[in-house]
Parts: C-alpha cells; sequence; structure tokens
C-alpha cells in the first residue's frame, strides 16, 4: 500500500516540527497552492476536517497557544470602545424607565379624574333606578352598606390577611356587577336581581359578623380607652 512521504517524514520528526515556527509566507505559499484548483476552497477547514480525530486528541505547542490567546486579546481590545459605548446607552435607561414611569403617573391621574366624575354620575343614575325599581329596597341597600362599611373597617383593622381583602374584593366585584346589570336587564327581571343582590350584601356581612367573632379581643387599654370615647 503506498504511504505519503511527507506525511511519514512529519511523523518521524513530530518533535522536531512542534518546537520550531513555520517561516514566513509559507501558509499562504501552502494556500495559494492548494486552491489553485478550487476557488471557493479553504484549505485549513479541509485538512482539520480530514484529520478530525487526530487534532481532538493532539495538544498544541505552547508558542502556538500563546499567539492565538494573544491574537483573541487584540480582537477584545479593539471591541472595547463599542462595549463602552454600550454600556453608557445602558446608563440612560433608568433615567428612561423614570421619565417613562412620570409619564404613566400623569396619564393615570388624568384618567383617574375622569373616570371618576363618570363613575359618579353613574352611580347616581343608579341609585335613582334602584329607588324606581324598588323604594323599600333602597332603603334595605343603604342599611346594609353602611353596616358593611363599619364591618369592614373593624375587620381589616385587627385582620391584614391578603386573602380576606381578596375574598371581600370578589364580592364587591360581584355585587357591582349585579347592580349594574339594573340597568340592562329587561325590566321583568329586574325584582329578581334585587333579591340576588341583598343575598351579596347578607353573604358579606355573615362573613365580616363570623371573622369579627373569631378575632381576639382587644387589649384592655384599649378597651378602656373605646369605652371613654364612647362616654364622651
Amino acid at each position: 500500500m503506498p504511504t505519503d512521504k511527507l506525511e511519514d517524514f512529519i511523523l518521524q520528526n513530530r518533535e522536531t516540527f512542534d518546537a520550531e515556527a513555520p517561516a514566513e509566507g509559507v501558509w499562504d505559499r501552502i494556500e495559494a497552492a492548494l486552491c489553485v484548483q478550487e476557488d471557493d476552497c479553504d484549505p485549513f477547514e479541509s485538512f482539520v476536517a480530514k484529520r478530525r480525530e487526530d487534532f481532538d486528541g493532539t495538544t498544541p505547542p505552547p508558542r502556538l497557544e500563546g499567539r492565538i490567546f494573544a491574537a483573541l486579546d487584540e480582537v477584545e481590545t479593539a471591541a472595547t470602545p463599542q462595549l463602552r459605548t454600550v454600556q453608557r446607552r445602558r446608563a440612560w435607561l433608568p433615567l428612561l424607565g423614570i421619565a417613562a414611569s412620570l409619564l404613566l403617573l400623569l396619564a393615570t391621574a388624568f384618567t383617574l379624574g375622569n373616570s371618576r366624575g363618570y363613575r359618579s354620575a353613574e352611580e347616581d343614575r343608579l341609585a335613582a333606578e334602584i329607588a324606581r325599581i324598588d323604594p323599600d329596597f333602597a332603603e334595605v341597600e343603604s342599611f346594609y352598606r353602611s353596616k358593611i362599611a363599619d364591618q369592614v373597617t373593624a375587620v381589616t383593622q385587627a385582620n391584614h390577611d391578603p386573602q380576606l381583602i381578596e375574598d371581600l374584593a370578589a364580592i364587591d366585584e360581584a355585587t357591582e356587577d349585579i347592580r349594574n346589570a339594573l340597568l340592562e336587564v329587561p325590566v321583568s327581571q329586574r325584582a329578581d336581581l334585587v333579591q340576588k343582590l341583598i343575598g351579596t350584601y347578607r353573604t358579606k356581612l355573615d362573613i365580616l359578623l363570623r371573622i369579627q367573632r373569631q378575632l381576639p379581643p382587644p387589649p384592655m387599654e384599649e378597651a378602656t380607652t373605646q369605652s371613654n370615647n364612647n362616654e364622651i
């Protein structure tokens, strides 16, 4: 079987080749000789691909490794100005975020101001409609709302459980949905909605009263102060 004499020579003198550096321009001449027939070929890539297993198990000479890392350091140094530019841009990001937050707060304040006026008018119209549907219910609703407000204040002052606050908010949302539906459903269905609305008020008040009974009694000093305030 014929062998490659150049390859045999390199293998026999491997240590000598590892310790020597090729003459200047030798790789350019090798590349030109290899690419005479193929304009798009990459001789180094082809050489590595053919001998992939040999390269995987071989350690490069120390001087070659040092030159590679030196070249990488030069590339990294050349890229530093661009990196500094990016860092300057990042430094502006918090300021831009603050400016955006201020704009958002201003827009939110403007929107809330308008929506509060709208909600006030809508609430008045809803209260008038409820009074027209059932005058007695308007009085019942006022009673429940007053009692619920007192209990909510007492419970939330003694219990800061986030789940409780979330549950109470869910009941409030369901109650408001029913109240708003009174203006949209046919007249024949409004009486049923009124009864459902009363049911939600009773449910919330019952929950608050049960929680109030399970809360620990206030300290003696606080109870005495509250008693004195009541006497005054």
